[in-house]
């Protein structure tokens, strides 16, 4: 498993896959980070009971994703997909000054 932290951007609903278990949502999310000094953006699928927390989402919230690599041939050429196995929101907390940690300069 791969971890990555990132704002929510986009949110595509792909809709509903059917298979012989049932049906289940299909979500398609973009997610934005800053890598090497450059925005960057990254695509997930995401699918069942992760593409339904996706839902209780908003854009630019800030999130880790814990994903899958998939990649597979087709028709000669290569694609590489990252499938959405876990997602949650990440709350930014304050950073705190611990009173005992600073100098008795700054009294």
């Amino acid at each position: 498993m791969q971890f990555i932290k990132g704002r929510l951007a986009i949110i595509e609903n792909n809709g509903y896959v059917t298979t012989e278990n049932g049906d289940f949502l299909s979500l398609f999310i973009i997610i934005t980070k800053v890598m090497d000094k450059k925005k960057r953006t990254i695509g997930f699928n995401c699918f069942g009971k992760v593409a339904e927390k996706v839902l209780t989402l908003n854009t630019n919230d800030r999130v880790e994703i814990e994903y899958l690599i998939d990649t597979k041939k087709y028709n000669n050429k290569w694609y590489t997909n990252l499938k959405a196995k876990h997602i949650d929101k990440v709350n930014l907390t304050p950073k705190t000054v611990d009173i005992n940690q600073q100098s008795l300069s700054n009294f």
